[in-house]
């Protein structure tokens, strides 16, 4: 027989049991929320992150992942060990327009370091005095994405890199800004001999009409390059109908000794009403050439540029352009574009 008072008694335990899990379930639940960092206006997330060294290497407490994952009571934890800097860096799924980003220190973020980017970069932050003493750094780049030129006020690239002369945690970081579309960005205004990246799985498109006095005449030079060494030199010469080309196994055409490139037949095409002629410059698995509206200009089997076809096409890596300044003709004006299919 089980009395009224015993039975009372585990009525009262049951319901103390339940309300105490039941309020361990709301601290969990409420924590929870507590933890997640507000979304800023316009945010673009990372896809990935990845940092120098991780305390203790325990990825899974420490790991760059927690800097990243919305909850402001977990972090990452950067140790600097014997490293130059500790970097914390993440990457983007293409290419973006960042025009702020924002480190969140603490599991509360009771502050706030702030940089506020433009196409020059991100510069120094704001919200602590650690802002101001050199220590920290903030790369925006284009990692394996073709580079373009953007009038706006912000750090362009798929990758961002924070570097620290010490330890540190990223409790949160998070960036504003706007994807980009490639295929409406704007050509790059060439400078004078000043290389920039490129490779043989990239086509080359070149606009370009000369000064008014040089329209139709010489529309520039475009030099592909290995390192330092080049590899081969073009001279775009519609109003002669010829190529400049200079190469060390090339031997088509006529030696110019004062000049050290050989002239080449070349048939361009009319040049439009403003004097502009397209060109594009092309590299596939047999060789190279050189288009202009529908009109092949050259193409050369690689057997004629090099005795060694693979050398040649992997250590290829930069171009630049010899627009021949003057102050009183004026530079030859050019624009540029790049197109990275990964054909080789």
């Amino acid at each position: 027989v089980v009395s009224t008072q015993s039975t009372g008694y585990a009525k009262h335990i049951a319901m103390f049991t339940f309300s105490l899990i039941y309020l361990v379930f709301l601290t969990i639940h409420g924590s929870a929320n507590a933890a997640e960092r507000r979304k800023l206006p316009n945010e673009i997330t990372p896809v990935s992150a990845e940092q120098s060294r991780t305390k203790d290497n325990n990825e899974a407490s420490y790991g760059a992942h927690r800097g990243i994952d919305g909850n402001q009571v977990t972090a990452a934890y950067i140790s600097k060990g014997s490293d130059r800097v500790a970097w914390y860096r993440v990457k983007f799924d293409g290419l973006k327009c960042i025009d702020q980003v924002k480190w969140f220190w603490g599991s509360t973020a009771h502050t706030v370091l702030t940089w506020d980017c433009d196409v020059s970069g991100c510069g120094k932050c704001t919200g602590h005095s650690k802002c101001y003493d050199g220590s920290l750094t903030v790369i925006v780049s284009t990692e394996g994405a073709t580079e373009y030129n953007y009038d706006s006020g912000c750090a362009y690239g798929n990758t961002l890199e924070l570097q620290n002369n010490g330890d540190m945690w990223m409790f949160e970081i998070a960036f504003t800004g706007k994807a980009i579309d490639e295929e409406t960005s704007t050509s790059i205004t060439a400078k004078h001999n000043v290389p920039a990246e490129f490779s043989t799985g990239c086509d080359l498109t070149v606009l370009t009409a000369g000064t008014s006095e040089l329209k139709s005449n010489w529309n520039g030079d475009v030099t592909f390059s290995a390192g330092d060494e080049e590899l081969l030199y073009i001279g775009l010469h519609p109003k002669r109908q010829k190529l400049a080309v200079r190469n060390d196994v090339f031997d088509r055409g006529i030696m110019v000794p004062m000049r050290n490139y050989r002239w080449v037949e070349a048939t361009y095409p009319e040049a439009d009403d403003d004097g502009n002629r397209e060109y594009t410059f092309y590299f596939t698995t047999s060789g190279f050439g050189i288009k202009s509206a529908d009109m092949t200009l050259i193409f050369v089997p690689y057997e004629e540029l090099t005795n060694d076809n693979e050398e040649f096409a992997n250590g290829l890596s930069s171009v630049k352009f010899g627009l021949r300044y003057s102050p009183v003709k004026g530079p030859i004006l050019l624009q540029y574009s790049k197109e990275c299919p990964g054909r080789i």
